[in-house]
């Protein structure tokens, strides 16, 4: 919340307030997606004979559309096997596409994809490769607001006292807009009409107060 009204009673407040932008998020999802493939090891670029002894992945976002509220990325998980073939050490990539649609995007929306968990076990030439795809959307908007930066207060003049006695609020008025209005101390307002002064200063009035009196400075 930022300062609207300044208000002192006797005293006429100058604000100066400077107009600011700022980022806000409108969504956030994170959800994980589990990929799996079986290539034969020359499908995963390894040679015959070679022993899969770590593996580690990345990801890649090819594209990513919007219709309906939906947000769909297509991409692809890279896994990089770390294998060993009698005395030679090397590294072969398997491709794991996916295409995965998220509730609530939109096109600006950032997405970023991350491949937290690659597991590969290996059985007479073949690989048995599993992923975890964790993908995390986020999504804001630009907001302006006009935060208050100085407030000078000064004695009121003579010249703008209210001299009247009597005021006739209109439906909707409180207390506090028309004590702020006549320069004058919201509960001393309350005790001049007959009005509780601990009670919400910025409450409605009640319809039948026709007129309030106006205590004089």
């Amino acid at each position: 919340p930022y300062i609207k009204d300044l208000y002192m009673p006797y005293m006429q407040s100058e604000c100066r307030a400077a107009a600011q932008r700022s980022w806000v998020p409108t969504v956030c999802k994170n959800q994980n997606y589990s990929l799996s493939a079986t290539p034969a090891l020359a499908e995963a670029g390894l040679p015959s004979g070679a022993l899969v002894i770590d593996a580690c992945a990345d990801a890649e976002i090819a594209e990513k559309t919007c219709k309906e509220g939906q947000l769909t990325v297509r991409g692809s998980a890279h896994c990089h096997l770390l294998y060993r073939a009698g005395e030679e050490w090397g590294v072969g990539e398997v491709k794991l596409p996916f295409c995965v649609t998220l509730e609530g995007g939109h096109e600006s929306a950032a997405v970023l994809a991350t491949v937290p968990i690659c597991r590969v076990q290996q059985e007479q030439g073949t690989l048995r490769i599993s992923a975890e795809l964790a993908l995390a959307l986020l999504g804001g908007a630009e907001v302006c607001f006009s935060p208050v930066q100085e407030a000078h207060f000064l004695p009121l003049q003579e010249s703008a006292r209210c001299d009247l006695e009597f005021y006739y609020p209109v439906r909707g008025e409180c207390l506090w807009d028309i004590a702020r209005r006549f320069a004058l101390p919201p509960e001393a307002l309350a005790v001049a009409n007959g009005l509780d002064k601990a009670a919400p200063l910025q409450e409605p009035l009640p319809c039948e107060n026709g007129y309030l009196l106006l205590p004089q400075h």
